[in-house]
């Protein structure tokens, strides 16, 4: 699974709002999170259209996080930039025995994803700020019933 660059540039904005207080410019944004200029108010739009930021025009305008960043999913950052989260099952051949075999991989990898997705949900914007090691590996998870 790789994250499209827009969504790591969001999962940036979001973590440098998150220490902000005031509102920020998409300039400023951009320039601390080395986000470029061009790209930052496409990202900044879908953030906003999320509900995961606010804007607000004028001089003391600017971007700054709806809700606090303790309320705030790393799986919402994603998945509002990202239309779908997804480990891509197996290529499907035409041969019904191979079909049967990658049945198996098929399953694997939707047992990957749900626990990708269940992760992500877990982890707060805040939780990457300050972390806090919570979360260990456990093979139990990537079993297949």
């Amino acid at each position: 699974m790789r994250l499209r660059l827009e969504t790591d540039y969001a999962i940036r904005s979001v973590l440098y709002l998150a220490q902000q207080d005031d509102y920020v410019t998409a300039v400023k944004i951009a320039q601390t999170m080395e986000i470029p200029e061009k790209v930052i108010p496409r990202v900044l739009s879908r953030l906003n259209k999320a509900q995961l930021v606010t804007s607000h025009l004028g001089i003391m305008g600017g971007h700054k996080l709806s809700r606090p960043a303790d309320q705030i999913t790393l799986f919402e950052v994603i998945s509002c930039m990202d239309d779908q989260i997804a480990l891509r099952p197996c290529r499907k051949p035409r041969g019904s025995v191979a079909n049967e075999l990658l049945k198996g991989a098929d399953d694997c990898l939707f047992v990957l994803q749900d626990a990708i997705e269940h992760t992500l949900k877990q982890y707060t914007i805040e939780d990457v700020i300050h972390p806090v090691p919570q979360y260990t590996f456990s093979p139990a998870l990537f079993r297949v019933s």
